[in-house]
Protein backbone atom coordinates (compact mmCIF):
# COMPACT_ATOMS: atom_id res chain seq x y z
CA UNK A 1 0.00 0.00 0.00
CA UNK A 2 2.86 2.56 0.79
CA UNK A 3 4.95 2.25 -2.06
CA UNK A 4 1.53 2.34 -4.20
CA UNK A 5 0.63 5.70 -2.51
CA UNK A 6 4.08 6.55 -3.23
CA UNK A 7 3.79 6.10 -6.82
CA UNK A 8 0.01 7.52 -7.16
CA UNK A 9 0.87 10.65 -5.32
CA UNK A 10 4.63 10.93 -5.94
CA UNK A 11 5.69 11.49 -2.09
CA UNK A 12 6.90 9.79 1.02
CA UNK A 13 4.12 7.71 2.44
CA UNK A 14 3.90 5.93 6.07
CA UNK A 15 0.94 3.34 5.93
CA UNK A 16 0.20 2.06 9.56
CA UNK A 17 -1.98 -0.76 11.15
CA UNK A 18 -3.92 0.03 14.22
CA UNK A 19 -3.43 -3.37 16.28
CA UNK A 20 -4.76 -2.11 19.42
CA UNK A 21 -2.37 -0.32 21.57
CA UNK A 22 0.05 -0.61 19.28
CA UNK A 23 0.44 0.32 15.38
CA UNK A 24 2.69 -1.17 12.89
CA UNK A 25 3.41 0.75 10.21
CA UNK A 26 5.41 0.66 6.52
CA UNK A 27 7.38 3.74 4.77
CA UNK A 28 8.37 4.17 1.61
CA UNK A 29 10.05 6.84 0.12
CA UNK A 30 9.80 8.92 -3.38
CA UNK A 31 13.96 9.09 -3.13
CA UNK A 32 14.17 12.32 -2.00
CA UNK A 33 13.41 11.81 2.01
CA UNK A 34 16.13 9.12 3.91
CA UNK A 35 13.47 7.19 6.03
CA UNK A 36 16.63 5.62 7.87
CA UNK A 37 17.39 9.10 8.76
CA UNK A 38 13.95 10.50 9.85
CA UNK A 39 13.20 8.01 11.50
CA UNK A 40 16.41 7.52 13.60
CA UNK A 41 15.07 11.18 14.71
CA UNK A 42 11.80 9.66 15.73
CA UNK A 43 13.35 6.84 17.60
CA UNK A 44 12.59 7.71 21.17
CA UNK A 45 9.12 7.37 19.74
CA UNK A 46 9.12 3.82 18.90
CA UNK A 47 9.15 0.65 20.98
CA UNK A 48 11.52 -1.00 17.64
CA UNK A 49 12.18 0.10 14.00
CA UNK A 50 14.32 -0.62 11.09
CA UNK A 51 15.06 -0.03 7.71
CA UNK A 52 17.34 2.21 5.37
CA UNK A 53 17.00 4.77 2.90
CA UNK A 54 14.21 3.80 0.78
CA UNK A 55 11.93 1.85 2.50
CA UNK A 56 11.38 1.32 6.21
CA UNK A 57 8.94 0.04 9.51
CA UNK A 58 8.39 0.53 12.70
CA UNK A 59 5.93 -0.08 15.49
CA UNK A 60 4.69 2.76 17.95
CA UNK A 61 1.91 2.74 20.93
CA UNK A 62 -0.84 4.35 19.72
CA UNK A 63 -1.28 6.84 22.10
CA UNK A 64 1.83 8.21 20.57
CA UNK A 65 0.98 7.94 16.73
CA UNK A 66 0.08 11.85 16.74
CA UNK A 67 3.37 12.64 18.17
CA UNK A 68 5.00 11.42 15.56
CA UNK A 69 3.14 12.31 12.66
CA UNK A 70 3.44 16.02 14.03
CA UNK A 71 7.53 15.28 14.24
CA UNK A 72 7.62 13.35 11.03
CA UNK A 73 5.72 15.77 9.08
CA UNK A 74 8.00 18.69 9.99
CA UNK A 75 11.30 16.67 9.17
CA UNK A 76 9.74 15.63 5.85
CA UNK A 77 8.56 19.24 5.10
CA UNK A 78 12.51 20.69 5.37
CA UNK A 79 13.75 17.69 3.25
CA UNK A 80 11.31 17.43 0.18
CA UNK A 81 10.78 20.37 -1.88
CA UNK A 82 7.38 22.55 -1.93
CA UNK A 83 6.39 21.14 -6.01
CA UNK A 84 5.99 17.03 -4.47
CA UNK A 85 5.92 15.84 -8.35
CA UNK A 86 9.42 14.04 -9.27
CA UNK A 87 11.17 14.13 -12.84
CA UNK A 88 9.68 11.58 -14.94
CA UNK A 89 12.14 8.18 -16.20
CA UNK A 90 9.98 7.52 -19.13
CA UNK A 91 11.08 3.89 -20.31
CA UNK A 92 9.19 3.80 -23.54
CA UNK A 93 7.48 6.33 -26.00
CA UNK A 94 5.48 5.23 -29.03
CA UNK A 95 2.67 6.36 -30.97
CA UNK A 96 -0.70 6.26 -29.34
CA UNK A 97 -1.78 3.51 -31.81
CA UNK A 98 0.72 1.16 -30.66
CA UNK A 99 -1.34 0.84 -27.55
CA UNK A 100 -3.00 -2.24 -27.43
CA UNK A 101 -3.23 -5.74 -25.81
CA UNK A 102 -0.16 -7.26 -26.84
CA UNK A 103 2.03 -4.09 -25.41
CA UNK A 104 -0.28 -5.03 -22.08
CA UNK A 105 0.55 -8.54 -22.28
CA UNK A 106 4.30 -7.47 -22.61
CA UNK A 107 4.57 -5.15 -20.24
CA UNK A 108 3.02 -7.80 -17.76
CA UNK A 109 5.99 -10.15 -18.31
CA UNK A 110 8.29 -7.86 -16.56
CA UNK A 111 6.37 -7.84 -13.36
CA UNK A 112 7.23 -8.30 -10.24
CA UNK A 113 7.17 -4.58 -9.84
CA UNK A 114 8.16 -2.18 -6.65
CA UNK A 115 11.70 -1.18 -5.91
CA UNK A 116 14.09 -1.47 -7.61
CA UNK A 117 11.89 -2.61 -10.86
CA UNK A 118 9.40 0.25 -11.09
CA UNK A 119 6.10 -0.19 -13.08
CA UNK A 120 7.38 0.69 -16.91
CA UNK A 121 6.22 4.22 -18.16
CA UNK A 122 5.02 5.17 -21.04
CA UNK A 123 5.50 8.44 -23.82
CA UNK A 124 1.85 7.74 -25.80
CA UNK A 125 2.20 10.33 -28.35
CA UNK A 126 -0.50 11.73 -30.37
CA UNK A 127 -3.51 12.40 -28.56
CA UNK A 128 -6.50 14.45 -28.59
CA UNK A 129 -8.80 15.45 -25.21
CA UNK A 130 -12.23 14.68 -26.05
CA UNK A 131 -13.16 14.68 -22.69
CA UNK A 132 -11.86 16.36 -19.00
CA UNK A 133 -13.08 16.39 -15.81
CA UNK A 134 -12.72 16.42 -12.08
CA UNK A 135 -12.97 13.38 -10.47
CA UNK A 136 -13.54 12.42 -6.18
CA UNK A 137 -10.79 12.07 -4.58
CA UNK A 138 -8.63 14.77 -6.11
CA UNK A 139 -8.38 12.77 -9.42
CA UNK A 140 -8.93 14.08 -12.93
CA UNK A 141 -10.55 11.57 -15.80
CA UNK A 142 -9.56 11.97 -19.21
CA UNK A 143 -10.90 10.39 -22.53
CA UNK A 144 -8.88 10.65 -25.45
CA UNK A 145 -9.28 9.52 -28.67
CA UNK A 146 -6.43 8.10 -31.09
CA UNK A 147 -7.67 7.55 -34.94
CA UNK A 148 -10.92 5.28 -34.19
CA UNK A 149 -11.42 5.11 -30.84
CA UNK A 150 -10.42 6.38 -27.64
CA UNK A 151 -8.46 5.69 -24.23
CA UNK A 152 -9.64 6.36 -20.74
CA UNK A 153 -7.14 7.96 -18.63
CA UNK A 154 -7.13 8.82 -15.27
CA UNK A 155 -4.61 11.11 -13.26
CA UNK A 156 -4.43 10.38 -9.77
CA UNK A 157 -3.54 13.03 -7.05
CA UNK A 158 -3.68 15.33 -10.29
CA UNK A 159 -7.18 17.50 -9.99
CA UNK A 160 -4.88 20.43 -11.70
CA UNK A 161 -5.48 18.70 -14.61
CA UNK A 162 -8.87 19.13 -14.85
CA UNK A 163 -8.30 22.73 -14.94
CA UNK A 164 -5.28 23.06 -17.26
CA UNK A 165 -6.19 20.12 -20.00
CA UNK A 166 -9.40 21.25 -22.09
CA UNK A 167 -11.28 19.88 -24.74
CA UNK A 168 -9.63 19.58 -28.47
CA UNK A 169 -6.36 20.01 -26.82
CA UNK A 170 -3.56 17.77 -28.98
CA UNK A 171 -1.15 16.11 -25.71
CA UNK A 172 1.57 13.76 -25.25
CA UNK A 173 0.99 11.79 -21.76
CA UNK A 174 3.24 10.08 -19.32
CA UNK A 175 1.13 6.92 -17.80
CA UNK A 176 1.24 3.53 -17.12
CA UNK A 177 -1.06 1.34 -19.35
CA UNK A 178 -3.37 -0.98 -17.44
CA UNK A 179 -6.44 -2.69 -18.19
CA UNK A 180 -10.22 -2.92 -16.29
CA UNK A 181 -13.12 -4.45 -16.36
CA UNK A 182 -16.58 -2.97 -16.66
CA UNK A 183 -19.91 -4.32 -17.03
CA UNK A 184 -18.39 -7.96 -17.97
CA UNK A 185 -16.25 -6.10 -20.32
CA UNK A 186 -11.90 -5.43 -20.14
CA UNK A 187 -10.36 -2.36 -22.03
CA UNK A 188 -7.34 -0.31 -21.55
CA UNK A 189 -6.72 2.54 -19.29
CA UNK A 190 -3.99 5.37 -19.32
CA UNK A 191 -2.68 5.91 -15.37
CA UNK A 192 -1.61 9.28 -16.01
CA UNK A 193 1.44 10.64 -14.64
CA UNK A 194 1.53 14.01 -16.77
CA UNK A 195 0.35 15.84 -19.53
CA UNK A 196 2.14 17.60 -22.05
CA UNK A 197 1.09 19.81 -25.73
CA UNK A 198 1.92 16.82 -27.99
CA UNK A 199 5.07 17.10 -30.10
CA UNK A 200 7.65 18.25 -26.98
CA UNK A 201 9.00 14.56 -26.67
CA UNK A 202 12.22 13.88 -28.96
CA UNK A 203 9.92 10.98 -30.79
CA UNK A 204 7.58 12.80 -32.04
CA UNK A 205 7.61 15.10 -35.31
CA UNK A 206 5.38 18.15 -34.63
CA UNK A 207 3.78 18.25 -37.74
CA UNK A 208 0.18 18.89 -37.54
CA UNK A 209 0.73 17.72 -33.61
CA UNK A 210 0.76 14.13 -35.19
CA UNK A 211 3.34 11.58 -33.51
CA UNK A 212 6.19 10.15 -35.44
CA UNK A 213 5.89 6.35 -35.58
CA UNK A 214 8.58 4.84 -33.55
CA UNK A 215 10.69 1.83 -35.23
CA UNK A 216 9.64 -1.55 -33.65
CA UNK A 217 13.47 -2.40 -32.48
CA UNK A 218 13.96 0.59 -30.33
CA UNK A 219 10.85 -0.17 -27.74
CA UNK A 220 11.95 -3.67 -27.80
CA UNK A 221 15.02 -2.53 -26.12
CA UNK A 222 13.61 0.02 -24.53
CA UNK A 223 11.48 -2.86 -22.53
CA UNK A 224 14.30 -4.45 -22.00
CA UNK A 225 15.94 -2.10 -20.32
CA UNK A 226 12.74 -1.43 -17.90
CA UNK A 227 12.72 -4.63 -16.57
CA UNK A 228 16.31 -4.98 -15.35
CA UNK A 229 16.85 -5.00 -11.59
CA UNK A 230 16.39 -6.18 -8.53
CA UNK A 231 12.33 -6.62 -6.76
CA UNK A 232 11.90 -5.78 -3.17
Amino acid sequence: MASRLVDDLGRPAVVGADMGPVIRASCRSDGRLDLGATLEACGDLFLRYGGHAGAAGFEIETERWPEFVARFSVLAASSVPPDPRLPLAIDLALPALDIDYPLHRDLGRLAPCGIGNPEPLLAVLGLTVTRVRAAAGGHSQLTLRRELDVLDGIAFGRPDLAETVHEGDRVDVVARLTSRTFGGYESLQLEIRDVAAAGLHPDAIAFGGIAAPVAREEPALSVAAAGAGTTA
